[in-house]
């Protein structure tokens, strides 16, 4: 598929400059292409003027949403256009969004009022208030006047030994805590987090929970979440309580009227963190992995005896094993990937050095690579990491991948920014210039 960066409209020079220029390094010597993948700069710098150039593949699914910087609001991807976003407040400005294929198998996410959804001693107010999105979708968790459990839950098919991902989204209204568990058959004991929808902070951790997280969507609303192992190939309940007058009270005479907001269900199954967030109603909906290519003879142009790639990356995860670029074809070429947790620089057949520092979910490191003859190094944020003073640069990959490999087997997740590529192998003097320059685009 192709597909502008945004919108396809023919531009003049003199506008197209203009759109680039804030994020065009003042290091120009030997700048082959630079790619920003930032909101209103869709422009990118090739063979040393600005252009805008279709990918050789550009494919995004519809089915997925980001937080766009423009509006602060959750927006619905368009098909084939980059997600120049994030997955909430702290990383929308961070550059595009890139992941991997997701499912999410909570059915009807936004109609907590529909049977999917049992009731305990509470009732739905449906589409009571405005959603991230803007949209009046929004319903209110109201608690009954009986005193117990005041909650709404689904129950979910899962495969023992997976771990499994829960969120929603959630606002406070005349109550403010709520308490997040995946609990029944498949569910451990203790898969339970309580969030403070007041204080913006997660209160108790269960002790069979993995990770979790309150992720800040402004107005009031947050993303809250949680992963646990299952224990059985049976179904575990999604479950979402309201805490009442107190600290953490999860059964209490209920009042007939308070409650709180939700909208957003999601339930990812065998990952190990959330990713954006995709509406289901009566069946499960998966988002497509993200794929974005340049070809690197017409565009990206990046050079086999030596060189310099600059790019700024803020995971959505404390990742393991991932992809960032690929100009390598399996015989040939080089590639930034995560590997063992740290950032490495693999020069096939060459080199392949590793890093100390590790991706940690929301925080920007800029990345520097270079080579040349007998001359290949790994910087992380203006830090030398790395070095191997053996081996020949051999072929570049003819295709440039950005957040995916060349065999659609790994994918970065979370955002990217700021890819710029040169024509010789710079020094450390430069280097730490170049992502200062970059670091100050991104506010870091």
């Amino acid at each position: 598929m192709k597909a502008l960066i945004d919108a396809p409209r023919p531009l003049p020079a003199l506008r197209l400059a203009r759109r680039l220029e804030r994020f065009l390094s003042a290091d120009r010597d030997g700048l082959l292409f630079t790619l920003p993948l930032r909101a209103h700069a869709d422009a990118v710098w090739n063979a040393g003027k600005p252009r805008l150039l279709l990918p050789s593949t550009q494919s995004v699914d519809a089915a997925g949403t980001y937080f766009d910087p423009r509006t602060d609001l959750i927006t619905s991807a368009l098909a084939n256009r980059l997600r120049i976003g994030g997955i909430d407040q702290a990383t929308k400005k961070q550059g595009a969004l890139f992941e991997g294929a997701r499912t999410n198998t909570c059915l009807q996410s936004e109609a907590f009022d529909n049977a999917s959804w049992a009731k305990n001693q509470s009732t739905i107010a449906a589409d009571d208030t405005t959603a991230p999105d803007s949209n009046l979708t929004a319903d209110k968790l109201v608690e009954d006047s009986q005193t117990g459990f005041h909650l709404v839950r689904q129950s979910i098919s899962v495969t023992s030994g997976q771990k499994i991902v829960i969120s929603v989204f959630a606002k406070k209204g005349e109550r403010t805590e709520i308490n997040l568990r995946g609990d029944g058959t498949a569910g451990p004991a203790n898969a339970t987090v309580w969030f403070d929808l007041n204080a913006g902070t997660k209160g108790t951790v269960g002790a069979d929970v993995n990770d979790s997280g309150m992720d800040d969507m402004g107005d009031g609303w947050y993303r809250c979440w949680l992963v646990f192992t299952a224990d059985a190939s049976d179904v575990f309940t999604m479950t979402s309580i309201i805490g009442g007058p107190g600290s953490e009270n999860e059964s209490y005479a209920g009042d007939g009227s308070s409650g709180l907001y939700l909208w957003g269900a999601q339930c990812e199954q065998n990952v190990e963190y959330p990713t954006s967030y995709s509406k289901t109603t009566t069946a499960s909906v998966t988002r497509a992995a993200d794929d974005f290519r340049f070809s690197n003879a017409a565009q990206a142009n990046i050079k086999t005896s030596a060189g310099t790639i600059y790019i700024a990356c803020t995971p959505e995860a404390d990742l393991v094993t991932s992809v960032i670029w690929d100009a390598d074809s399996g015989a040939d070429g080089t590639e930034l990937l995560v590997e063992a947790g740290v950032y490495r620089f693999f020069y096939r057949g060459e080199a392949d050095i590793t890093g100390t520092t590790a991706p940690v979910r929301g925080v920007t490191n800029v990345v520097a690579v270079t080579w040349k003859t007998n001359d290949f190094r790994l910087y992380v944020d203006g830090s030398e990491e790395a070095s191997d003073t053996a081996g020949t640069p051999g072929t570049m990959h003819t295709t440039l991948f950005v957040g995916i490999n060349h065999i659609a087997s790994r994918w970065f997740a979370g955002n990217l920014a700021h890819l710029h590529s040169y024509d010789s192998a710079h020094d450390a003097a430069r280097v730490l210039q170049n992502t200062r320059e970059i670091q100050a685009w991104l506010g870091i």
